[in-house]
């Protein structure tokens, strides 16, 4: 079945125009974790990808295991989505449409060659909202698409000489339209301990941003924008909670609890400690807490992610609530 979403899409003459991918990969036991991230704006010509890979000995872009994002690539006429192999070496294939896709990277001190397989159907926003409103302040803006998909990842890297396998579950997700973000803080917790025993659960904040505190709130997750799968059986997510219940000295998430009910009534309780951190923007004035998580629900354990989105303004306010900046 072909979804035609993993296409470029028909544009309009928006000069913001974005069709962005990204993909993640993990190595729980040596404290690792990864992406691969492209998007592109066709209407510029312009293209930026390449992978990011941290542990624990090292938080920031210039100071992480591997950071090889180019920001400012040419778009390669005649290509797809896909289909592509950008100026820094970043590749990508398509094996089978909307199914798998093969990524090679070969650039100074790293080389990386791994496959990514879906294991779950895109869990499409659209279909499952109705409420138009909900959207705003997940994603962007209510006509941008977006849909989310849990995978494998497998395959190897290379930095510095030394060889990493991988082999784990995977969250990627497709976006297409005009690009512009709404100043809000959210999250995007997920996690997956089988093929058939996962969540995605993203959260926003629900005060403004002028008086958001960030510190001891609880945020909404969103109805329709994430899953709770359990016992083979996947159903949306239509209301909950996330509460970030530890934070460290300088704000970064350490402990997340999730409170949600799906449309089948069934309860999900998870709770997540980060176990690595990447500071992150990629886009605007957007900061990220990227970690590395480890989870437990229904009284297993598994791995997936945290990520903690703060506007700059917000986390300005943070650090000088926390003594970090002097306002």
């Amino acid at each position: 079945m072909s979804y035609g979403h993993d296409r470029f899409h028909q544009r309009t003459d928006n000069p913001y125009w974005n069709e962005s991918a990204w993909f993640s990969f993990m190595i729980p036991e040596r404290n690792l974790h990864g992406m691969l991230y492209m998007y592109y704006r066709p209407n510029m010509k312009l293209a930026a990808a390449g992978p990011f890979i941290w542990d624990r000995s090292g938080e920031q872009i210039y100071d992480c295991l591997y950071y090889g994002f180019d920001p400012m690539l040419s778009m390669p006429d005649n290509v797809e989505m896909f289909d592509v192999s950008l100026p820094n070496s970043y590749t990508v294939r398509t094996i089978e449409p909307d199914r798998s896709f093969q990524f090679t990277y070969k650039s100074g001190r790293c080389e990386l060659d791994m496959t990514f397989a879906t294991v779950l159907e895109p869990h499409i926003k659209a279909e499952t909202v109705k409420d138009e409103e909900q959207l705003r302040g997940w994603w962007s803006q209510v006509d941008v698409g977006h849909y989310d998909q849990l995978g494998r990842m497998r395959g190897s890297f290379v930095v510095d000489g030394e060889r990493y396998d991988v082999d784990c579950y995977s969250m990627r997700d497709r976006s297409w339209g005009p690009r512009k973000l709404l100043p809000v803080r959210l999250c995007y917790p997920w996690a997956a301990a089988a093929d058939d025993h996962s969540f995605l659960a993203p959260s926003v904040s629900q005060t403004p941003l002028e008086t958001d505190p960030v510190l001891d709130t609880v945020e909404r997750v969103m109805a329709g924008s994430g899953w709770y799968m359990r016992d083979g059986i996947k159903s949306n997510l239509v209301d909950g909670t996330l509460r970030t219940i530890e934070r460290g000295p300088d704000g970064r998430p350490l402990r997340q609890v999730i409170e949600a009910v799906d449309e089948l009534g069934r309860d999900l309780r998870a709770t997540g400690q980060t176990r690595n951190l990447l500071k992150l923007s990629v886009y605007g004035n957007w900061f990220d807490w990227y970690s590395l998580a480890e989870w437990e629900f229904d009284g297993i354990r598994a791995y997936g992610e945290i990520e903690d989105y703060h506007p700059f303004d917000i986390y300005r306010r943070m650090q000088v609530t926390l003594g970090n900046a002097v306002a």
